[in-house]
């Protein structure tokens, strides 16, 4: 352990940048204000707020209190209330409830729509790139795998429907810390131990990151669903300064960082901030066209590191979607869940209050009594459900409220139904039965997915953005080897025993121990054949420069993302969508691979199937060399066939069979689609005809 890490004092140091370091960081301050001012100038940082307000279920009966919610102008517009008070605050037992209705919808959608991590289909390029397709498929799937990226997504598409937008980041990050080891320990004296430094790696690798918005700016001119609009960006991160030291301090100006150096605007409301100490605020700033990058602390004015893009392709890190596009020319007006339902969720809340009002004033009643009192006062009278004012009048009078009508609860479900509507989230996703028959509710079920196809879209594209990014960083630093001191010999031994790699090439260091290069092993559902490689169900592990040589990481192509690899599954429509997609197949599978094996193809494609799930390996063959299979038995046999090809028990062919046979065949007259079809016909969605007289739409509710 290093005494010296538990030293916190403040850095003293005054810094002192160089020419062209000064030259830097002054570019980037304006640069940064620029952008800063034009999202400030775009409003989408007061919406920002309200829909904060509103996610969080326990802020509800703290934001009614503010002054701001209960504004005449607001309550009439319904723009910003979201608790709305009837009556001053001293009347206590009014109802001042808010449902959190934007917490169910998004956390509803979160669970439709994130089931699993993203599947793509890769498009090389040209024929160069053919034969490693599937190896950037893979490395692209296992990144994702080893990050465990689908946590960030789930906090990516949380944003992306509360704010109407979302950032995400994805660049190499490498996590090293030194651990001091027990290696002896003296009996006799417990303080006399010995220990040695070993080097621990907590990650290395691709690293996708959720930012969050408020934290990030970008290029005034970004236009949703267009990446290159965006020139440049720059965001922020808060570190524990322990976690930033561990991070930042190869670079020189890292001495004058002060421990306290969180950056705080001065217009933030301090319900959006964390107030703590030992944190450090690091800026980031990415510019294609002066491919320039830098790293900045903003508290200080401090230029950290500044160098050309580290990504060799220039790609910046920064990838985006808006949940609805408000504006095609800016990011920052993408329409979020509560910009949707804002005004309605206002009346339904003053309707639910009122109701709520009511239905307690018709069971607590108030009642006026007699009796002399020399305390008139003004006269006014509130009404307070169980209490009894004094009536000069010399008897009782009770007020009776009549109880709200079923026209009250049934425009509160109105009210509902619109918000439902308008968010897309309707009662059918969040479990709702809607429906006598499983084909009602399947339908039912898919025809509310399609309400979400908008923004699933957009996704998407954030996605294949990133994926392009993600391939972009892989061969970079898979092709790049890595570089390790060990102190001798032995010890470099000892670390291939231990890592089981054997492909080093190593030379003595200058401070007398081995410098040892070496590329990554990576875990991969490949296997080899020949030179190839092709799918595998089991994970493989290979080493670059080894197994994979490193011509054959680069890879260029079209990514399509499939959206419904997204999408939580119907255990009943995947058993349906692969009984009918068997009933297509099994009957073609005893034809000719010349005219059966592309349309079989064609429909697992259009089911989103995999052909080597389904096919022979001899189709599989045949469709990807186009060279026909050696003839191969049936694999169906008509009994019929069977009887026809009958022997007696002497091994000769029995006449008196084949003339049954026969018989048996001109008597049963059987009809193609019952000989066909292998499950029983009442399983199997009959398809419909278009008007074009094709079959269209005849799988319905299975795919788009």
């Amino acid at each position: 352990m290093d005494i010296k890490k538990l030293d916190e004092k403040q850095s003293e140091k005054n810094y002192n940048l160089s020419k062209k370091e000064s030259i830097v960081q002054e570019y980037l301050k304006k640069r940064i204000e620029h952008m800063q001012f034009y999202r400030t100038e775009s409003g989408c940082e007061e919406r920002w707020r309200n829909a904060e307000d509103e996610y969080l279920p326990f802020n509800h009966s703290k934001t009614a209190e503010k002054s701001k919610y209960l504004e005449t102008a607001d309550e009439l517009l319904g723009l910003r209330t979201r608790v709305v008070q009837v009556g001053d605050g001293s009347e206590s037992w009014r109802s001042h409830n808010s449902e959190p209705t934007l917490f169910v919808k998004i956390n509803t959608a979160l669970s439709i729509l994130l089931e699993k991590n993203p599947e793509a289909f890769f498009e090389p390029a040209s024929r160069k790139y053919e034969a490693t397709t599937k190896l950037a498929h893979s490395l692209w799937k296992t990144s994702w795998i080893m990050d465990r990226s689908k946590s960030q997504l789930q906090l990516f598409m949380t944003d992306l429907m509360k704010y109407g937008v979302a950032y995400g980041k994805t660049s190499p990050l490498i996590i090293k810390r030194s651990k001091s080891v027990l290696t002896s320990i003296d009996p006799d004296d417990i303080d006399n131990k010995e220990y040695e430094q070993k080097e621990i790696v907590d990650f290395n690798g691709i690293h996708r990151q959720r930012l969050n918005p408020w934290k990030v700016w970008v290029d005034e001119m970004t236009k949703p669903n267009d990446p290159l609009s965006t020139n440049d960006w720059y965001y922020e991160l808060d570190y524990d300064y322990d976690q930033a030291a561990l991070l930042f301090k190869k670079y020189k100006n890292w001495e004058y960082v002060k421990r306290d150096a969180q950056h705080k605007e001065d217009d933030d409301d301090s319900d959006h901030k964390e107030q703590r100490g030992n944190i450090v605020t690091v800026g980031f700033y990415e510019s294609k066209n002066k491919d320039l990058y830098c790293i900045y602390i903003p508290s200080q004015e401090l230029l950290l590191h500044y160098s050309p893009l580290p990504n060799d392709d220039g790609k910046l890190s920064l990838w985006y979607a808006n949940w609805i596009i408000g504006d095609p020319s800016s990011i920052y007006k993408g329409i979020s869940l509560w910009d949707i339902i804002s005004q309605k969720k206002s009346i339904f809340d003053r309707f639910m209050n009122m109701t709520v009002d009511q239905l307690t004033l018709s069971i607590y009643k108030m009642w006026f009594y007699s009796g002399t009192n020399n305390n008139i006062g003004d006269g006014n009278l509130k009404i307070t459900p169980g209490r009894g004012v004094q009536n000069l009048g010399g008897k009782v009078d009770w007020l009776n409220v009549p109880g709200p009508g079923q026209e009250a609860f049934e425009g509160i479900k109105m009210i509902a139904a619109g918000i439902d509507d308008d968010s897309g989230i309707t009662p059918t996703m969040q479990g709702e039965v809607t429906g006598k028959t499983l084909g009602e509710i399947l339908n039912a079920k898919e025809s509310a997915l399609k309400r979400l196809n908008v923004p699933l879209e957009n996704i998407m594209f954030a996605l294949e953005t990133e994926a392009y990014i993600s391939l972009s960083w892989l061969t970079q630093i898979l092709s790049t080897p890595e570089v390790k001191e060990f102190a001798n010999i032995e010890e470099l031994q000892r670390y291939e025993r231990e890592t089981q790699l054997n492909n080093f090439e190593y030379e003595e260091s200058e401070s007398g121990g081995v410098m040892a290069t070496f590329f990554q092993e990576v875990p991969l559902k490949l296997k080899k054949e020949g030179d190839i490689l092709v799918e595998a169900k089991e994970t493989r592990f290979f080493q670059i420069g080894k197994d994979i040589g490193l011509n054959q990481i680069r890879w260029e192509g079209i990514i399509h993302i499939v959206p419904k690899s997204l999408l939580s599954p119907s255990e009943a429509l995947q058993k349906q969508s692969k009984l009918e997609l068997f009933n297509l197949l099994v009957p073609m599978l005893s034809g000719d691979p010349q005219i059966f094996a592309k349309p079989a193809k064609q429909i697992l494609v259009i089911y989103d199937e995999a052909p080597e799930d389904w096919l022979p390996a001899t189709w599989i063959s045949f469709l990807e060399t186009g060279q026909m299979p050696q003839p191969q038995e049936p694999l169906f046999i008509s009994p019929e066939e069977q009887i026809l090809g009958g022997t007696n028990k002497l091994g000769q062919t029995d006449d008196s069979v084949r003339g049954s046979a026969q018989t048996m065949q001109e008597g049963q007259k059987l009809s193609a689609p019952e000989m066909q079809t292998v499950v029983p016909q009442g399983q199997v969605s009959t398809p419909s005809t278009n008007s074009m007289g094709g079959v269209g739409q005849g799988f319905k509710g299975l795919f788009k």
